[in-house]
């Protein structure tokens, strides 16, 4: 009886090495002290999950607010983006909060079409054009749109992952910095991404789940001068679905007049 009774508490002892064992060999490395940049085996880990979380969605749609800020007033409007990863095809639709259009925006990679209802036109042109900047949060590339869409940061090829500073990697390529990460201390999410080609910086807040598709409910974008942010708020999402095709089309009024722009980008 002893013996028995022996073996009953030697068993729970055993359970628990074997789940910490278990634990201790399916989590990332432990955050980095705050103080200090992040070890390499970290920086791996961090990239790692952000490109595991690239191809889980294909396709996004949501409703919510945005939110413009500019020379210390605010303004709120209704949005609703829906749009696939690839070929990147995506419709905005800016309403008043009572409901009149503003703008209907449809971009296939590359060209952007805007079709503004305050001005009765339809502009045509190259997605990062700076003429498009006041309809567009930024001068948008097509990953930071998908970025936008999707809610978390769309990861750019790169040939090395650095962190030089507390909870940051910046990603180089060809010499120069192409996106920068920054991560919460305590979980290792990422909270911010950054884009120096474009001048913007996007930050993510109240991360949450859809299933296995990490998403922030809230995104601020900002640009590099300091004077206008804009802030949408996702009131509710769906990812992978199939969207029709009618949904990617713009009704242009017959008395809006087209001004189609030559295909140039920024320099």
């Amino acid at each position: 009886m002893k013996r028995f009774l022996g073996y009953r508490r030697m068993i729970p002892c055993a359970a628990a090495l074997l789940a910490l064992f278990l634990a201790a060999s399916c989590t990332r490395p432990p955050i980095e002290p705050i103080g200090s940049p992040y070890a390499p085996p970290m920086v791996e880990s961090l990239i790692a999950g952000i490109e595991y979380q690239k191809d889980l969605a294909s396709s996004a749609v949501y409703t919510g607010t945005l939110t413009v800020g500019e020379n210390g007033n605010t303004s709120k409007v209704s949005l609703l983006m829906a749009g696939y990863r690839r070929p990147l095809t995506v419709k905005i639709e800016i309403t008043h909060l009572w409901g009149n259009p503003l703008l209907h925006i449809l971009v296939r990679d590359n060209t952007v079409q805007v079709l503004s209802f305050r001005d009765k036109r339809l502009l045509i042109g190259n997605l990062q054009d700076p003429v498009f900047e006041p309809y567009l949060p930024g001068i948008l590339d097509p990953s930071a749109l998908w970025t936008l869409l999707r809610g978390y940061p769309d990861i750019r090829g790169h040939e090395k992952a650095l962190s030089l500073r507390p909870q940051e990697i910046q990603l180089h390529d060809a010499g120069k910095i192409v996106q920068t990460f920054s991560f919460d201390a305590r979980d290792g999410a990422p909270t911010l991404v950054t884009f120096p080609e474009q001048g913007l910086t996007i930050h993510f807040d109240r991360l949450t789940r859809a299933g296995s598709i990490q998403y922030a409910k809230r995104c601020r974008i900002e640009t590099v001068s300091g004077d206008r942010f804009i802030e949408i708020q996702l009131d509710d999402i769906t990812f992978n679905r199939t969207l029709p095709e009618p949904v990617f089309s713009l009704q242009v009024p017959s008395d809006y007049r087209t001004v189609e722009l030559e295909r140039r980008a920024p320099e």
